[in-house]
């Protein structure tokens, strides 16, 4: 009770687990992040002392490294002599595709590394400066290169190629460098497809991760309450040809977001054939592809439309119907036009007003 304690080192760490659902909150709010179905190819993707073939000149490759990815301390540092031409290879035979080979690079004593594709028409080299994270050069045929920051001095580096593989290499230093030391590495992935998906961990075989699918479930508590919000995110390409609503399938009991002539964006309930409420904008509120962050927020006469944090208008006489469908269309199914959608959401209780100047807010 006399002692007074404090903590000055604190780091946060990402933990990797499978079969977790992946949520973005990059808009403020969670959507769930789908991937198709990939296989990573290389036998050993974290392992580089055994499926891979040391080609350091002596070099030496060491694990349990400190990773700043994971919990785990699982990256590898590999060191080379004072020779051009040093990597680590895996073999790997496969045909003729579009195939993206992906590393996580950071640098060490030494701020170059080279990632190589051996194709069936020569060598496909991709050159990088780790310091800064930019390509400083390629050769060969390459479809395309990326590099992204992933924090901490750690990149994952892509090189898209369009034939069939024989061997890929990470090179300490470029491939020309002939100064000794060291870069980290960790992660590595050989997928067929135009772009890398997220690691796939691979520990002797190839591993195939099966294309993410969201499955329905019961929503009793969620579809068909009176009380609710609809929040809808979306770019408004086509004047008068954005919508989203919640219905019961007919004319008659619909909760919508729309467009009308004049850009004008509205918000209307309709209850037994009859319109409770509806909202609008101004004419000419909107102009083609401006982003619109929409929300109406219904109770039995309580209604508020916002638009972009702010209110647009409030009713406060309408009856809500029940509506256990919802379309990316109008109330009886018409898609009007193709939707550049950030977000949708449908939440079963009434946000107060702050809460959707907050929602809404870009």
């Amino acid at each position: 009770n006399t002692t007074s304690w404090s903590i000055d080192n604190v780091s946060v760490k990402e933990v990797i687990e499978n079969n977790v659902p992946r949520i973005d909150y990059t808009l403020g709010c969670g959507k769930l992040l789908l991937e198709g179905q990939r296989t990573n190819s290389l036998l050993q993707s974290n392992t580089f002392n055994t499926a891979w073939i040391n080609q350091l000149g002596g070099g030496t490759i060491t694990g349990g490294q400190i990773n700043a990815l994971s919990e785990s301390d699982d990256a590898w540092k590999l060191t080379k002599d004072a020779a051009s031409g040093r990597s680590i290879r895996q073999a790997i035979s496969l045909s003729s595709s579009t195939y993206a080979y992906s590393a996580f690079l950071k640098s060490g004593t030494l701020t170059n590394a080279s990632m190589r594709v051996d194709t069936s028409s020569g060598a496909r080299f991709m050159n990088l400066d780790l310091s800064i994270g930019t390509i400083s050069s390629t050769s060969g045929t390459i479809v395309s290169t990326s590099i992204e920051d992933y924090g901490n001095g750690w990149y994952r580096c892509t090189m898209v190629v369009s034939e069939s593989i024989t061997n890929v290499h990470v090179y300490v230093g470029e491939f020309s460098g002939t100064t000794a030391g060291n870069i980290y590495c960790q992660r590595t992935q050989l997928e067929q497809g135009s772009y890398s998906t997220s690691y796939i961990p691979t520990s002797g075989t190839a591993v195939t991760r099966v294309a993410d699918t969201p499955s329905k479930t019961a929503a009793t508590a969620l579809i068909g309450q009176t009380q609710g919000t609809i929040f809808f995110d979306s770019f408004f390409d086509d004047l008068d040809t954005v919508n989203f609503s919640v219905s019961d399938g007919t004319s008659s009991n619909y909760i919508l977001i729309d467009t009308s002539g004049g850009a004008v964006v509205f918000a209307r309930v309709q209850q037994g054939g009859v319109t409770q409420a509806q909202i609008n904008t101004a004419p000419a509120f909107y102009t083609a592809g401006t982003r619109l962050k929409c929300a109406i927020a219904y109770n039995s006469n309580d209604i508020a439309f916002y638009i972009n944090g702010t209110l647009v208008g409030i009713d406060t006489s309408a009856t809500i119907p029940a509506c256990n469908q919802i379309r990316f269309a109008r109330w009886n199914g018409v898609v009007a036009a193709a939707q550049r959608v950030q977000a949708a959401m449908l939440f079963p209780t009434r946000l107060s007003n702050a809460e959707l100047a907050t929602l809404t807010t870009i």
